[in-house]
């Protein structure tokens, strides 16, 4: 899905939405622990004493309540803020408390992640780097002696309510902020996956006709170097047919466009049909085909192909209660015999198609070995009579021989 100039990208609303329930569950998260925290401090106060860091806790847990309920009045940074200050406050505090025995590390190294996740990879990796200094100097103040855990390790470790509290408040906010991660990840992996089909499509649609489901003209360009790549490996002959077909106009005055497209699509669906799954049939124009037939032994084998599809196109087509014909000029360059550029190959079929045309259409021009510059050729008139459009008699009955300065009829 492509956005116009001016306009949201969709892409950065799906981002957006995401982001949104990532910071909601962590939230949610953060007041299922405030909920806890409460009875968990006064547990863990009855055990240890009443310390300032309890009273913290509960201005924290009471913090956490007041946010979630207005969360959604709150600007998205703001709450990412929020929920980064509220693990630093119950995290570093702890630390300063008890050192490595405090929970509150992991709340630390918890902002660092969100910060990363929701703000930026800048914002992320100064909150690291803001962490790392603090816990550095924390520990360089335990070291010296500047700093003393407010209750013994040993008896803080013994205390079944220090592991209580620190399972309940740990273990479910834990259990929510990686349910939260989850959901997170999954819909960006989804939400990746669904980019990275649509660009496929756009490039998709981008390389193919949408009328006809066709490659275009730069895959066909492609295609043209694949098969010569594949003819040098196996001294094969690959034949560059191109096609312009002849009464197409007249279905388009008389019938309409809409009667146009679906001669066009017909036409496209026929020549697939008539060619192997190997080669290709590209439209590179209006009514302009290209026909990219490879692994051929011989090069007359190109001109029984053209003839495969000349028929095949000038079968009838019936659009509503008419019956539309058309028929083909068909121009044939033949690699390596006609030259080794693609480009070149290109213009000499196009130059032996219009000589087709010349010979009144509905009929195969084939470029005989010469200059490549001002390639000789051979006609073959495919029917007396080009198409017409709408009922009509087509057939390649007349089997005109032609010849001018440059093209000699092609032998039945």
């Amino acid at each position: 899905m492509l956005s116009l100039p001016g306009t949201a990208d969709p892409y950065d609303e799906d981002i957006d939405r995401l982001r949104e329930v990532f910071i909601a569950n962590l939230w949610l998260g953060m007041a299922a622990v405030a909920v806890i925290v409460i009875p968990a401090t006064l547990l863990r106060a009855h055990g240890t004493g009443w310390t300032p860091l309890f009273g913290l806790h509960l201005v924290v847990a009471a913090t956490a309540l007041a946010v979630h309920r207005v969360q959604a009045r709150l600007p998205f940074g703001w709450r990412v803020a929020l929920m980064c200050g509220l693990l630093w406050v119950v995290g570093f505090p702890g630390v300063l408390s008890f050192g490595l025995s405090a929970s509150g590390l992991w709340w630390l190294l918890l902002s660092c992640l969100i910060a990363a996740t929701l703000g930026s990879t800048r914002v992320g990796i100064a909150v690291c780097i803001g962490t790392g200094i603090a816990l550095a100097l924390v520990a360089q103040a335990f070291i010296s002696g500047g700093l003393q855990p407010i209750v013994p390790a040993d008896d803080y470790l013994r205390r079944p309510s220090s592991w209580i509290a620190m399972l309940m408040v740990t273990g479910i906010f834990a259990t929510l902020v990686v349910r939260a991660f989850s959901s997170y990840m999954r819909a960006t992996a989804i939400l990746l996956h669904q980019v990275k089909e649509q660009r496929n499509e756009i490039e998709r649609l981008s390389m193919h006709d949408p009328l006809t489901s066709l490659p275009m003209s730069a895959l066909a360009n492609d295609r043209i170097e694949m098969a010569f790549h594949t003819a040098r490996r196996t001294k094969c002959k690959v034949a560059l047919l191109y096609l312009d077909l002849d009464g197409f106009k007249a279905v388009n005055d008389s019938a309409g466009h809409v009667a146009g497209d679906t001669v066009l699509a017909a036409c496209a669906r026929r020549m697939e049909a008539a060619i192997r799954q190997e080669d290709t049939v590209a439209r590179i124009g209006g009514d302009e085909f290209l026909v990219v037939v490879g692994a051929l032994s011989d090069a007359d084998d190109a001109v029984l192909v053209a003839d495969k599809l000349l028929q095949a196109i000038m079968l009838p087509m019936e659009f509503g209660p008419e019956t539309l014909r058309v028929g083909a000029s068909i121009g044939i360059a033949i690699y390596p015999d006609h030259g080794r550029d693609g480009a070149e190959l290109r213009h000499l079929a196009d130059q032996a198609m219009y000589a087709a045309k010349r010979r009144g259409g509905n009929c195969i021009a084939f470029t005989e070995p010469g200059d490549p510059k001002e390639p000789t050729g051979s006609a073959k008139p495919a029917g007396a009579d080009a198409p017409t459009g709408t009922d009509g008699p087509t057939g390649i009955d007349a089997r005109d021989q032609a010849s001018e300065s440059n093209l000699s009829a092609i032998p039945e």
